[in-house]
């Protein structure tokens, strides 16, 4: 699957990528997995890169972003493809 990814907090222009080989995750309990039509990146995506608010950092990680929250993209539309 392809991903908008961040590996480093900073400027939006040199931290952000476009990954190709992202592994599609499987859904656990209460949770479902999305065929995504069209994605954006809107302002909270932007604010969580810049990390200018130390509750960001709390939540995403304090020196650099966890690897499980490195996936951008919060505006979505696509069709429910499996539910875990």
């Amino acid at each position: 699957m392809k991903a908008i990814v961040f590996h480093n907090y900073g400027d939006p222009k040199e931290v952000i990528e476009l990954v190709y080989d992202r592994e599609i995750p499987k859904p656990r309990k209460n949770e479902v997995l999305v065929k995504i039509e069209c994605a954006s990146i809107n302002a909270a995506d932007r604010h969580i890169v810049q990390a200018n608010y130390f509750i960001i950092r709390m939540v995403y990680g304090l020196f650099r972003p966890s690897k499980k929250k490195k996936i951008l993209g919060m505006d979505i539309a696509g069709t429910v493809q499996l539910i875990g």
